[in-house]
C-alpha cells in the first residue's frame, strides 16, 4: 500500500477515534474542563496525530498507548465522580475572593489573582462597584461567581408577591429549513398549505 494512502487511512481513523474519545469523556465546554482533562485529551490527540504520520510505529503500539491514556481518563473520571477528595484535587475548590464588599487579599495571593484580573472578572459579570458584592468565589476552572448585596440584586416578581404564569418549554418547529410536524401538533397547531 502506498505511504500516502496509509497516512490518509490512519489520519481518518485517528480523527474518528479522537471524536469518539472526546465525546465520551468531555461533556462540557473546553473552558470548563480541568487541566487534567484538557491534558488527557491533548495527549490522545498527539498520540493519534503522530501515529497517523509516523508509519514506522505499528498500529498495535498506537492502540496500546491510546488504551492506556483513554483508560486513565475514564478511571480518573469514575474516581472523581465517587470521591470528593479526588474531585477537589482534579477540579479544584471554590476559594472565597470577596466577602461583604471587601477583597480577601490572602486568598487572592494564594490563587495568583491580581486586582486587575479580579476587576476584569467582575466587569464580565456586569459588576462595576466592588462595594456591591456580598460574596465572590473563584472556582477551580478560574470562573468568578458573584453574589450581589440584596439592595443591588434585580427586583423579581417573587419579591413583589406577583404571581407569574408557568412558561411552557420552548420547542423547535423549523430545523434546517424543514417544518417539524410533531412539535407543531403538540402545540395544537398545524401547517397550512
Amino acid at each position: 500500500m502506498p505511504g500516502w494512502v496509509e497516512v490518509a487511512l490512519r489520519s481518518l481513523v485517528g480523527f474518528l477515534l479522537l471524536l469518539i474519545i472526546a465525546r465520551m469523556f468531555v461533556k462540557k465546554p473546553i473552558g470548563e474542563t480541568s487541566h487534567l482533562e484538557f491534558g488527557l485529551i491533548a495527549s490522545v490527540a498527539v498520540i493519534l496525530a503522530i501515529g497517523s504520520i509516523q508509519l514506522t510505529i505499528p498500529v498495535s503500539n498506537l492502540l496500546i498507548g491510546l488504551l492506556v491514556w483513554a483508560g486513565s481518563a475514564f478511571f480518573i473520571l469514575m474516581l472523581s465522580i465517587k470521591n470528593a477528595t479526588i474531585r477537589s484535587a482534579i477540579y479544584g475548590k471554590g476559594i472565597p475572593i470577596m466577602k461583604d464588599g471587601k477583597i480577601l487579599e490572602d486568598n487572592m495571593k494564594k490563587q495568583h489573582l491580581t486586582s486587575d484580573e479580579l476587576l476584569r472578572k467582575l466587569r464580565a459579570k456586569q459588576v462595576f462597584q466592588v462595594a456591591d458584592v456580598e460574596f465572590a468565589v473563584l472556582e477551580g476552572n478560574g470562573e468568578l461567581n458573584v453574589l450581589l448585596k440584596k439592595e443591588q440584586q434585580p427586583i423579581t416578581a417573587k419579591m413583589l408577591h406577583h404571581p407569574v404564569p408557568k412558561i411552557k418549554e420552548p420547542e423547535t418547529v423549523i430545523m434546517d429549513g424543514k417544518i417539524l410536524h410533531e412539535p407543531l401538533s403538540s402545540r395544537g397547531l398545524m401547517k397550512n398549505g
